[in-house]
């Protein structure tokens, strides 16, 4: 199975949203709305490269496009890493629909919030920053999960691995 791309665990990225910007239907299957993330973390998980990374969510939104089958999203992000320039990480991917994304993404306040593997996602980092410019050369995917804590904004946590290549 040495043809296969494997997968190394890499990140955890961890984000609270502000309130969603509900932007509404627009077609007749579709709906649009954005979370603006208020902060977060995005932090190397033991054993992945040779230094540990660590840095804050300075800017973000998560963008959310509510279909039949379930959300699309787009995300698109600014760290700040504890030293240097920052990064630009963006991913894409899918939140399945079942009844705990149904109700979490609607607001309803007995959701907590969604299993892992309901979504998952790929992504990819932009830098000018020497110390993580390797990061732009990899590919990421991850799962995810949403939960909600009554009388807070969604939080949104992601377990991101490198797809590695022999």
């Amino acid at each position: 199975m040495a043809e296969f791309a494997k997968l190394q665990p890499a990140f955890r990225l961890r984000m609270q949203t502000s309130s969603q910007l509900i932007i509404g239907q627009t077609s007749p299957a579709t709906g649009l709305a954005v979370g603006p993330i208020e902060h977060g973390t995005l932090t190397s998980v033991e054993g992945y490269g040779t230094e540990k990374f660590e840095g804050k969510v300075v800017n973000g939104a998560d963008i959310f496009c509510k279909t039949p089958s379930g959300v699309k999203l787009d995300f698109r992000s600014v760290i700040q890493p504890t030293e240097g320039e920052m990064l630009y990480f963006t991913f894409s991917g899918f939140i399945e629909a079942n009844e705990d994304t149904a109700a979490v993404m609607s607001g309803d306040p007995n959701a907590t919030g969604t299993n892992w593997g309901s979504s998952s996602l790929t992504g990819s980092f932009e830098t000018g920053n020497p110390k993580w410019k390797h990061l732009t050369n990899k590919y990421f995917v991850g799962s995810q999960r949403l939960l909600r804590q009554p009388g807070k904004h969604l939080e949104v946590e992601i377990n991101l691995s490198q797809v590695v290549v022999n």
